[in-house]
């Protein structure tokens, strides 16, 4: 039997670990953290904010049979709520036709879902507090891998480095094959909060978001209508300024900034504490070596301003599985695998990063709304032509590479048609433009994937 050891317990370990299991492979899962810190606590529940679930997400889960389970856990979000600085409130549909899900999950939820699914299955063994120190090349193509509190290494015939940014999977790539791979530690940071406003009407419910000259503060609705849980983007330079406050001060300020919402005394009090999270991307490669191959953040880390790095992970889960079916063996599926991702993760860093400019500036302008509503009209008028990038994003399983050229073309296509009014633009117009726009489509879906 084929023995794997996967480095990371978090939500694409989990994963890996129940679909390998599946397919007969033993597989031993280990994670530095405690299970406490994951969310397998009551009091890591309460810790725990909403992650935006999309399509290619869900379609992963599916794969493993989780989805309506993770469907019924959800709270579906149908587009964007902006709160202006003025109090007026614009509300923005994700999808024109309606049909397409995000769902605001609760991270500890997602993960007690995955981590129940892998202590089901007979061939996982799930470690905490036992996270992968280094790793070296073996005797006949294995793997052996080093422990933290173990003095012997363990042999395995294929490490998955699942371990996040920080992975040490990555490092030791680095160190031992003079892999390049960069990382970039953004300005913005963030923190989590949860808070209360005002439930939004039927239908017009989604994510909030508040953007602030220099900050931002979004929410995904939470458990209870009206709770939401949000995250302050701000410069890593602010941090004094805003939580060397005392409660009632940030409390204030939160009350200037934000007056339509309402942060608790209590969670003023414990946002001032908490730790100031970092955004961080990482990009190189290649990400495999040998029977040795880093998946999700350790390979290709994004910005968290397209709510895509989950979703992306558990995409490249079902990717690899697809490699690891066809191929001969787990060397040549991982380089399959890294051959045709590897574009698309660089395509989705790029789109994450330009979305924040997205999110803080473009959504407070009238030109951000009349572009809007000229998608949605597209969408609806051409419809099969013409599928907006946010929507084959989110709601389709496009690569992302090829969801990053579109954009370009439709960039193009929108400044020919875009009036100053806002209203439809003239019908022969828009046929004999959308006509040109989807030869140039066409051409680019006819391109191989990578």
């Amino acid at each position: 039997m084929k023995r794997v050891c996967i480095a990371g317990a978090g939500l694409a370990g989990l994963y890996l670990a129940v679909a390998l299991a599946r397919r007969g492979i033993a597989v031993q899962l280990h994670e530095r953290r405690e299970a406490s810190e994951l969310g397998l606590t009551e009091d890591a529940k309460r810790r725990s904010i909403a992650l935006a679930l999309s399509h290619r997400g869900l379609h992963a889960l599916g794969s493993l049979g989780l989805e309506a389970r993770a469907s019924e856990i959800g709270r579906r979000m149908l587009g964007r709520v902006i709160h202006q600085a003025s109090g007026e409130l614009a509300f923005s549909a994700y999808d024109p036709t309606g049909q397409g899900r995000i769902l605001a999950v609760q991270r500890a939820e997602l993960y007690e879902l995955l981590a129940d699914a892998a202590r089901r299955e007979p061939l996982v063994t799930l470690r905490f507090g036992q996270g992968l120190r280094d790793w070296a090349h073996g005797e006949d193509g294995q793997v052996q891998v080093r422990f933290d509190n173990l003095a012997q290494p363990a042999t395995f015939d294929a490490l998955l480095g699942a371990d996040g940014a920080d992975s040490r999977t990555r490092a030791t790539l680095e160190r031992q094959r003079g892999v390049a791979f960069q990382r970039v530690d953004f300005e913005q940071a963030y923190k989590e909060v949860r808070l209360r406003v005002a439930p939004r009407p039927a239908g017009q419910d989604g994510l909030h978001i508040w953007p602030r000259d220099e900050v931002m503060l979004i929410g995904l609705p939470g458990r209870q209508a009206g709770e939401l849980d949000g995250t302050l983007f701000l410069p890593r330079a602010a941090e004094a300024a805003w939580f060397g406050l005392d409660a009632a001060a940030l409390q204030q300020r939160f009350a200037t900034l934000f007056p339509d919402l309402q942060l608790p005394a209590g969670e003023a009090q414990a946002l001032r504490s908490r730790p100031l999270g970092r955004i961080s991307t990482i990009e190189g490669g290649p990400w495999c070596d040998g029977p040795v191959l880093l998946v999700g953040d350790a390979a290709h880390a994004v910005t968290p301003f397209l709510g895509q790095g989950m979703n992306c992970a558990l995409e490249d889960c079902e990717l690899l599985l697809d490699c690891l079916d066809q191929a001969s063996g787990f060397a040549p599926a991982f380089q399959a695998f890294y051959q045709q991702r590897r574009e698309d993760a660089q395509a989705l860093g790029q789109m994450s990063t330009r979305n924040l400019q997205e999110m803080m500036v473009e959504t407070r302008t009238p030109a951000y709304a009349r572009q809007k509503q000229l998608e949605a009209w597209l969408a609806t008028r051409f419809p099969g032509v013409f599928l907006p990038s946010y929507s084959a994003i989110t709601f389709d399983r496009m690569p992302y590479a090829k969801v990053l050229r579109m954009k370009t073309l439709q960039e193009a296509l929108l400044a020919r048609l875009q009036t100053a009014s806002g209203e439809p633009p003239a019908a022969a117009q828009a046929e004999r433009e959308v006509a040109a726009y989807q030869a140039a489509f066409s051409s680019l879906m006819a391109e191989p994937a990578c």
